[in-house]
C-alpha cells in the first residue's frame, strides 16, 4: 500500500446480503459515514446486532430519486418492483446543486463509506459526481436462498414457494440492476460473495485491501458465522419464530418464560448475546 489516502467505499448489494457486515469493515478503520451518528445513524438491533453503517440522510436523498422518477416506495424490496423504465431513468436525472453538497458534505470527510441497499438502483445517478480516482464499489452477492431465509426471519416474506421465486426475482434484477451500471460507467469494483468471507477470507481480503490501498488484516474482517439465517439452526429459528408469531400474545410471553435461555442463546445468538 502507497502513501495514499484510502479510496471511498461504496457498498452495493441487496437488502440482507451482509452490506451492513461489510460496511463495518471500513467504518472500524475510521471510514466517514455520517457527522451525527446520534441522530442519522440507525442503530443495532435483534435483525442486525453489529449495527446497520448507514446514514438516514443518504437513504433520503435515494428515495428522493425513486420519487423523482414515479415509483411511489421508500425501497424496492418490500413493496412493488420498480419497473425496468424507472429503474434505467434514475441515472438520467438532472443533478441539482443539493446533489453536489451532499456528495461534497463527504469529501470533505474522507474516506467515506455509502451503504444502502437502494444503491443498486441510484449508484447510476451517483456515480458521475463521484471522484472515480478516489472511489471505489465492492459489489456484494449473496445465496439467493440464505436472503430469502433472512427475508423471512425479519417478516418480510413468507415461508412460502411463491415468496421464496418472488424474493430470488427480486434480487436478481437489483444485482443486474448494479451489473449495468458498474459495467457502463467503467466505476471501479470487486465482487464478492458474502460465503467467501467464511471460506477465503484471505483471498477477499486481500482484494479489498488492493482495491481501496488499505492494509486490513484477518482480525479486522466481521464475519460471524452465529448470525446465518441460512444455516440449519438459523432455519429451525426462523420457523419456530413463524410458528410462534400465529399464537396469542399472553401465549407467547409464557413460551419465552419456561424456554431455557441457553436454548435461546443457541437459536437467536443475535438476540441473546
Amino acid at each position: 500500500m502507497g502513501n495514499n489516502m484510502p479510496k471511498n467505499a461504496i457498498i452495493v448489494g441487496v437488502a440482507r446480503s451482509g452490506t451492513s457486515m461489510t460496511s463495518s469493515i471500513f467504518t472500524k478503520k475510521g471510514y466517514f459515514v455520517t457527522e451525527d451518528e446520534n441522530e442519522d445513524l440507525r442503530p443495532a438491533d435483534a435483525y442486525n446486532p453489529g449495527g446497520y453503517w448507514e446514514s438516514e440522510t443518504l437513504i433520503q436523498e435515494n428515495a428522493k430519486l425513486f420519487s423523482a422518477v414515479g415509483f411511489p416506495h421508500d425501497n424496492t424490496w418490500m413493496y412493488d418492483p420498480i419497473s425496468p423504465a424507472q429503474a434505467d431513468s434514475i441515472a438520467a436525472l438532472e443533478p441539482t446543486d443539493a446533489h453536489r453538497n451532499f456528495v461534497a458534505s463527504y469529501n470533505k470527510n474522507s474516506p467515506w463509506v455509502w451503504k444502502d441497499p437502494r444503491l443498486c438502483y441510484t449508484l447510476g445517478f451517483w456515480w458521475p459526481l463521484l471522484n472515480p480516482d478516489s472511489t471505489a464499489v465492492i459489489l456484494l452477492k449473496r445465496d439467493p436462498e440464505a436472503i430469502y431465509q433472512s427475508f423471512v426471519r425479519v417478516k418480510w416474506r413468507e415461508q412460502t414457494e411463491a415468496h421464496r421465486q418472488e424474493t430470488y426475482e427480486r434480487i436478481r434484477r437489483h444485482l443486474a440492476q448494479a451489473e449495468k451500471t458498474v459495467t457502463a460507467m467503467n466505476v471501479p469494483h470487486i465482487v464478492v460473495q458474502y460465503e467467501d468471507f467464511k471460506t477465503q477470507p484471505e483471498r477477499v481480503l486481500a482484494e479489498i485491501n488492493q482495491l481501496f490501498e488499505l492494509d486490513l488484516r484477518l482480525q479486522d474482517l466481521t464475519y460471524n458465522d452465529s448470525y446465518n439465517h441460512h444455516s440449519a439452526i438459523g432455519r429451525l429459528g426462523t420457523a419456530i419464530d413463524v410458528l410462534v408469531s400465529r399464537l396469542p400474545v399472553h401465549w407467547i410471553k409464557r413460551i419465552k418464560r419456561l424456554t431455557p435461555t441457553f436454548l435461546l442463546k443457541i437459536l437467536y445468538p443475535e438476540r441473546y448475546k
